[in-house]
């Protein structure tokens, strides 16, 4: 895995690498398994036994930062990659034919594109549209800014996100 981040249009999002492949060999079950909810935890806070704690809206005033221990201990390579790129309250999100809301984030996210049709899902900063590979390419993205994320078709896309500092 690349730990060094490659510099593209720097105000919204930077990008690197990890290995796909090994990547998928592991999500794949949780997708098979998973893949009819919008979004299941892969990190949770201390004692939490509840792989849907901490996904939708947070009721405020929890802290995103305790959603850090891994909740899969059999996503070796995947819980690597959460903890190298300093990720917390990182999640594996499911989307079909929709629109989230204008909105912006406490904290900056790092996007993992698993599945993405890039022709029909995409990402809308401000007035600037992003379109992430499903290719083992790692976005950093400023959520801090008002965003929206788009699926206009009935096939399912999945990410990984985790919010950073």
């Amino acid at each position: 895995m690349i730990l060094c981040f490659v510099t593209m249009r720097e105000r919204y999002y930077r990008h690197s690498q990890v290995d796909f492949d090994q990547l998928m060999e592991e999500i794949v079950p949780l997708i098979d398994s998973h893949g009819h909810r919008q979004q299941i935890m892969l990190q949770s806070t201390y004692g939490s036994d509840d792989f849907l704690y901490g996904t939708g809206r947070i009721q405020y005033p929890v802290d995103e930062r305790e959603f850090n221990v891994p909740f899969w201990s059999s996503l070796n390579y995947t819980n690597q990659i959460l903890t190298s790129l300093g990720m917390y309250r990182s999640r594996l999100m499911f989307m079909r034919k929709t629109v989230y809301s204008w909105h912006h984030d406490p904290s900056p996210r790092i996007h993992i594109p698993l599945i993405s049709n890039t022709e029909t899902n995409f990402m809308v900063i401000e007035d600037e549209v992003i379109r992430m590979k499903p290719d083992g390419s790692v976005y950093w993205v400023d959520t801090t800014r008002k965003h929206t994320y788009v699926n206009t078709s009935d096939e399912l896309r999945v990410h990984i996100v985790g919010c950073v500092e």
